[in-house]
């Protein structure tokens, strides 16, 4: 299934007039039970699928939106709507998350927004706010927004309005089962380090690591995966996946270290976190 920023802007409009409610009753109806606690189908539906670190009912829902408009997009597939949004490990629904894992993976930017970006504000060294772009035209942005004033509304600012921040670039166009998958990682893992196959990543999973580097287990089962993984994640200056740990593997672990602020020297081991960082479980 191909999945377009066309698919989820329709997703979108779909949704324009719907209000947050008052409580948790009558949530799929767009104007029954309007009041200003933040609940919302999309915490529902999220929740319910396995979405974030817990369950977000009652907490601001831009975010949320955001994310349930992919996640229907694709069918109610979690895996490929986390994978289209850049989406990595103990994933929260806030404003600031969903920036930063564009921004790990280089697909964050300032300008020349693009129909289908998700769209970023930031105000007084704050995350402030999220939507999607609609369309660009005459200097101009224009957007489908949750929680605008407690319900999902079009809006419209000026390229060079003070506080939007930039624009996080899905990975639209994918086919079906090309994106490689935090689960299809950890799955790939398990296997090549003897632990249980079965996509969560635990104590028995970082247990059976080893540490992987151009000096240590160069040519071990895991170094594959990762590979694929870090290439999935946007950096692509890890090369091919042949399965050997060379200068490229390293160059790119130094990378993907020093994005997410975990000791930089290019090696893979559960003592400097990185193994717990790629596996999703930091």
């Amino acid at each position: 299934m191909m999945i377009t920023a066309e698919k989820v802007l329709n997703v979108a409009k779909m949704e324009l007039g719907y209000y947050e409610k008052k409580d948790a009753s009558r949530l799929d109806s767009k104007a029954e039970n309007a009041g200003n606690r933040n609940y919302t189908k999309y915490a529902r539906d999220l929740y319910a699928a396995g979405f974030y670190n817990g369950n977000k009912q009652g907490h601001a829902w831009c975010d949320q939106f955001v994310d349930w408009c992919f996640f229907t997009a694709c069918g109610g597939d979690k895996e490929k709507a986390e994978a289209l949004l850049c989406q990595t490990g103990n994933l929260g629904a806030g404003v600031g998350y969903s920036a930063r894992y564009y921004q790990q993976v280089n697909r964050f930017f300032e300008s020349d927004p693009q129909p289908g970006d998700q769209i970023f504000f930031y105000k007084d060294g704050k995350w402030t706010h999220t939507g999607l772009v609609l369309e660009v035209k005459n200097g101009k942005v224009y957007t489908i927004e949750g929680n605008m004033r407690n319900h999902v509304a079009k809006c419209v600012y000026p390229l060079n309005y003070a506080t939007i921040k930039g624009y996080g670039r899905p990975r639209y166009g994918e086919q079906a089962g090309e994106i490689y998958t935090l689960t299809a990682f950890i799955k790939e893992v398990q296997a090549a380090c003897g632990a249980k196959v079965d996509g969560i990543a635990g104590p028995e999973t970082i247990g059976k690591t080893v540490t992987l580097s151009a000096a240590k287990n160069r040519r071990h089962g895991a170094v594959k995966p990762v590979q694929k993984y870090l290439a999935a994640l946007g950096y692509s200056q890890v090369g091919a996946a042949d399965g050997i740990a060379g200068p490229k593997f390293t160059a790119a672990v130094k990378e993907f270290q020093r994005v997410n602020r975990c000791w930089v020297d290019g090696e893979i081991t559960a003592a400097n976190k990185t193994w717990r960082v790629l596996l999703g479980m930091e």
